[in-house]
């Protein structure tokens, strides 16, 4: 049973830094098109309406960013507050058996 753990522990770490990366990936991409829409947008050799079309998937784009980078930060957040709880967990449970054993 052991093995089993070990085996599924590397496989949750494997898919955590599977999805980390994804997730890196995402947001560079995310970059690279603001700064190429950005550049569209702001090209006065476009019509307007072109412009107009490059601003509004630069406004879309933006807001796909933002949501990604507040999912990572949550969860970034989530994985600090669980370690500190963790510690805090420890912490109380080795002052108790402290108590229990004086």
């Amino acid at each position: 049973m052991k093995m089993l753990d070990g085996v599924v522990g590397r496989l949750g770490e494997q898919g955590e830094r599977d999805e980390n990366d994804l997730r890196s990936g995402i947001i560079d991409q995310l970059e690279q098109s603001l700064t190429m829409s950005q550049g569209m947008m702001t090209n006065l050799k476009l019509d307007p309406k072109t412009r107009e079309r490059w601003t509004q998937l630069h406004t879309n784009t933006a807001q796909v960013l933002n949501q990604v980078l507040r999912d990572k930060q949550y969860r970034d957040w989530g994985e600090a507050a669980q370690g500190a709880g963790s510690r805090r967990a420890h912490s109380t449970k080795d002052c108790l058996v402290q108590r229990y054993v004086e």
